[in-house]
Formats: C-alpha cells, sequence, structure tokens
C-alpha cells in the first residue's frame, strides 16, 4: 500500500526517515484537566468540538477521559489543553455553564510517544494513559508517508542547495517550513565564528520565529490570544546538520 522499508524507514527507496531508535525520555508539558460526573460525558464531548479541538491536536496520542473516584464517588478526569492555551478562569467561564462545577486541575502529560509498548505502560501509569494502537514505529512511518510531497521536498532541497551557492562564508543554509501552510517561516545562513560557535543557520532558524512570536505576542497582549509552541510539527530543511565540536576557521 504504501511505498515504505520498514526495516531502514526509507520512502521510495531514497528517502530515509531518522527514526529512535534508543530509549527516549517523555517531554513533559502541564495540561488542563477537568472533572466531570459520568453521566455529563456527552455534554464534555460537545464542548471537546467547540472549544478544544484545534488545541488539543499535540494529545491526541493520550486519552481524553480517564475513569477515577474522589470523595467516595466515581469521576471522569478529562484531558483538555495546554496550560499556556487558556487560564484557569478562562476555563471556568467555558466549563462551568454548562457543566457542573468541580475541580479543575494541571498534570503533566508527555508531549512525546514512547516507542515500544513496555515503556507505553510505563509512562501510562506514571503520567496519563497513552493509546496504544500497536508499533508506534510504524504508526508514525504512516502518518509521516501520507503527509510526504516528494515535488515539495525536492523544491526545499533545490530551494537550499542553491542558496548556500550565494553564501559569502559557510555554504550553510537552513529554512523552516509550516507543512500545514506550506510556508516558509524562517530563511538563514550560516553565521558562526570563533567568537560565537553557536549560530548554526538552524539556531539562527530558531531564533528569528521566536523573535517573531514575542512580538505576535506583544502586539496582542490580551491573555485571550493563543500562545504558539515554538516550531511545532514544522519540518526543517538543512545543507549541515551540526556538529558536537568547535568550529575551525
Amino acid at each position: 500500500m504504501y511505498d515504505i522499508d520498514y526495516e531502514t524507514f526509507t520512502f521510495y527507496k531514497k528517502y530515509r526517515r531518522v527514526q529512535i531508535q534508543d530509549r527516549v525520555e517523555p517531554l513533559l508539558v502541564d495540561h488542563w484537566i477537568v472533572y466531570i460526573e459520568p453521566k455529563e460525558s456527552s455534554l464534555m464531548n460537545a464542548i471537546i468540538k467547540t472549544q478544544f479541538k484545534e488545541s488539543s491536536n499535540s494529545s491526541r496520542h493520550l486519552k481524553r477521559f480517564l475513569k477515577t473516584e474522589k470523595d467516595d464517588r466515581d469521576w471522569l478526569k478529562v484531558l483538555l489543553c495546554a496550560c499556556d492555551q487558556y487560564s484557569q478562569e478562562e476555563l471556568e467561564s467555558i466549563l462551568f455553564g454548562p457543566l457542573k462545577r468541580t475541580w479543575i486541575e494541571k498534570v503533566r502529560v508527555p508531549l512525546n510517544k514512547p516507542f515500544d509498548k513496555e515503556l507505553n505502560a510505563e509512562w501510562s501509569a506514571k503520567y496519563w494513559p497513552i493509546v496504544w494502537k500497536g508499533n508506534p514505529m510504524i504508526q508514525e512511518l504512516n502518518e509521516s508517508y501520507k503527509q510526504f510531497c516528494e515535488q515539495k521536498v525536492q523544491d526545499y532541497l533545490r530551494l537550499i542547495s542553491d542558496l548556500s551557492k550565494t553564501s559569502k562564508d559557510l555554504p550553510v543554509v537552513t529554512i523552516f517550513v509550516d507543512p500545514s501552510t506550506d510556508r516558509i517561516m524562517a530563511q538563514k545562513f550560516d553565521m558562526r565564528s570563533s567568537s560565537d560557535i553557536m549560530k548554526h543557520s538552524i539556531m539562527n532558524c530558531i531564533d528569528e520565529i521566536a523573535k517573531n512570536e514575542l512580538q505576535r505576542r506583544q502586539a496582542h497582549p490580551d491573555p485571550s490570544s493563543p500562545t504558539n509552541y515554538l516550531c511545532l510539527n514544522y519540518h526543517v530543511y538543512t545543507t549541515h546538520e551540526p556538529i558536537q565540536k568547535e568550529l575551525e576557521l
């Protein structure tokens, strides 16, 4: 069905995905949860579809509802969204009108997925239940393949290759692309020197995106204005990966 070599993680026999092989650590992020009565689950689902559908895209690998007991009663704990997307007061205004007033709490959940069943069970028990649908490596490859456009990849690779030829110093260039809009979010050359070896083109792109996000937040200081995870789901095209040694000039 898919032109994927699952042993080498290769698409179309020439594009190889860098796949994590070793044990990974959880990237923990604060999320809001709310306690609701089980009979309110249908109403909660309706609220999620209207209020939290987009804000919860990064937590689709996590279970939304979790049965629990509190004060000798059965409850459902509901995973809502990252804490930097809404304040507790904003959540209360959204929830406690349609729903009975209960508790809103913070939990730490893994933003990344574990790559084996044992680790999945460990993180689920320690942090928050993670959906298991079989080998996540295969799932990740299949999902990446569905979003993979060979023509776009070739165009962006050709772009950074052409740009590198125009560099007056190091022929190293990087671009960050938002695949949802096919928009180049940053485009930077390498500016490393003996006095500053951190200015690789990748770092320069991250710095530019961070500055743009800061300007956006300053221009819209309203607390209800959404915040963005820097570079979340962006595609990175670079002529040279950073290496962990000093630059020799």
